[in-house]
């Protein structure tokens, strides 16, 4: 195998943005690889959509294969799953339910079962590379201090049934490292693109940034969370480009690593440069998680009708936490490839944020991907 004419497996295609966003980087970049995508049966159209966007000689090395990837052997059929055993190379689990409001059932049915389904498959996968285990910093749950990469606390507790179920399944990743090839990907708290803005679900700092646009302009935005707390907010390209470069290198087989800005600027200072792109007032005050979430709900603070930040949201970002990246840094270095600061970004996320998204009909949907 070459990195070129190497075997992908992604799962979480087409809803998870990230997903999409490693199909894309992946066809572009390697042009003699194929990518296999378990694609659910209801997002088959969307899917084929969104290959009708790539180059002709680039979707055409794409196959989408209908199941579900939390589903026994991913709800393909016995030639269907035996061929891809035998040819994949390199897995990537990129697929996750964060629907605001699941249970515990719920989440881990989707969450800790695909990665259940991943890992059967990479046991009996011939020549696998990699199973890349895509996950986040909220698997320390209510952990406050300094996070190293290798940790993962059980006793402390999670902050919901997401968090909870991502954890669930990265223990079912760490027990298996001994006999597949295994590197976890933590990422931060993740936004659109660097240059563009681009996200394609609202949610946190997207969701806060449209909160600020469409409150009442006489009203000051309160901060809902305490300043000081640093926020490790990334792009979701750099995660991609990092994550991608981590996983290819040998050293990270049976590692763990946070994809997060090294630097992380405080919360006052995130809602500073949110609130001078928007053009508000700069919060001088701060509320606890639970005051926020009522307040943000006010047809003052939200008269246009914009989704409130959920709770979750609003907690995680309330917890004093630093997230490690030694080794991270280590894989990267001499690459090129760095977390932008967030300075250089905000305007880019407000202004995509202001031209699709304002005054446009929404719904908050964090469904399965």
């Amino acid at each position: 195998m070459t990195a070129s004419d190497t075997v992908f497996l992604v799962t979480g295609f087409p809803g998870s943005p990230l997903a999409s966003r490693l199909v894309r980087a992946l066809v572009e970049s390697l042009p003699a690889c194929r990518v296999r995508c378990i694609v659910s049966p209801a997002a088959m159209t969307r899917a084929a959509t969104q290959l009708a966007s790539l180059a002709p000689r680039d979707a055409a090395r794409v196959s989408l294969l209908e199941g579900e990837a939390w589903g026994l052997d991913f709800g393909l059929s016995g030639r269907e799953w035996n061929q891809l055993a035998s040819e994949v190379d390199v897995i990537h689990h990129a697929s996750q339910s964060t629907q605001v409001g699941l249970d515990l059932a719920q989440a881990m049915r989707v969450n800790r079962g695909s990665t259940v389904e991943v890992l059967e498959l990479a046991n009996a996968a011939r020549h696998l590379d990699r199973a890349v285990i895509w996950s986040n910093v909220t698997v320390s749950g209510r952990r406050s201090g300094f996070v190293l990469e290798d940790e993962l606390d059980t006793t402390i507790p999670t902050r919901n049934p997401v968090e909870e179920s991502l954890r669930k399944s990265e223990e079912l990743a760490r027990r298996a490292m001994g006999d597949v090839p295994i590197t976890v990907l933590r990422s931060g708290i993740v936004v659109g693109d660097s240059k563009t803005g681009e996200i394609e679900r609202m949610e946190g700092i997207s969701l806060l940034i449209l909160l600020m646009l469409n409150a009442a302009p006489d009203r000051p935005m309160p901060m809902p969370v305490r300043s000081g707390i640093p926020l490790s907010i990334v792009p979701m390209d750099h995660v991609v480009r990092a994550g991608r470069r981590i996983a290819a290198d040998p050293r990270s087989r049976g590692r763990t690593f946070h994809i997060v800005d090294p630097d992380p600027l405080t919360a006052d200072r995130v809602f500073e440069l949110l609130a001078r792109s928007v053009g508000r007032r700069i919060p001088q005050s701060f509320l606890p998680p639970f005051l926020a979430n009522r307040l943000m709900r006010l047809p003052f603070i939200q008269p246009g009708g914009s989704d409130p930040l959920p709770h979750s949201f609003l907690d995680q970002i309330a917890t004093e936490v630093v997230y490690d990246d030694r080794g991270a840094r280590e894989l990267l270095a001499g690459s090129g490839i760095s977390c932008p600061p967030f300075e250089s970004f905000v305007d880019s996320m407000v202004r995509h944020v202001r031209e699709q998204h304002l005054g446009a009909p929404r719904t908050f949907d964090e469904a399965t991907i």
